[in-house]
């Protein structure tokens, strides 16, 4: 195995790392979100992953607050279904303002016949 192939598999690992605790974290969000709005600094809470294995700085644990607020704000927004225009029926009353095809065209004087 050459140093580039181990480099290559080790980055491979440390991004599958990361993955795994952004997961983790995903999986209790809820709760996570629920210890703030309770009061909870975002210290205490890396101290609580931190005990449970989840080794993570302050600023990566607010970077994937962010990220996982801002995918639960897209999840959301995907679901919501789109309003559909109110179109009015073209059998409603529409044709009783309408004028017969006599009156909206005009009558065309008769020919006069030629004289000799």
């Amino acid at each position: 195995m050459t140093d580039e192939s181990l480099k290559k598999r080790l980055l491979a690992l440390a991004s599958a790392a990361e993955r795994a605790k952004m997961e983790r974290i995903r999986n209790v969000f809820p709760e996570i979100e629920a210890a703030m709005a309770a009061g909870a600094s975002r210290a205490q809470i890396v101290e609580a992953l931190a005990a449970e294995g989840i080794e993570i700085s302050p600023k990566v644990f607010s970077n994937y607050v962010l990220r996982i607020r801002e995918q639960l704000q897209r999840d959301a927004a995907a679901q919501v279904a789109p309003v559909q225009p109110v179109v009015q029926s073209s059998t409603e009353d529409t044709t009783q303002n309408q004028q017969s095809p006599e009156t909206i065209i005009p009558e065309i004087p008769a020919k006069r016949k030629a004289r000799s």
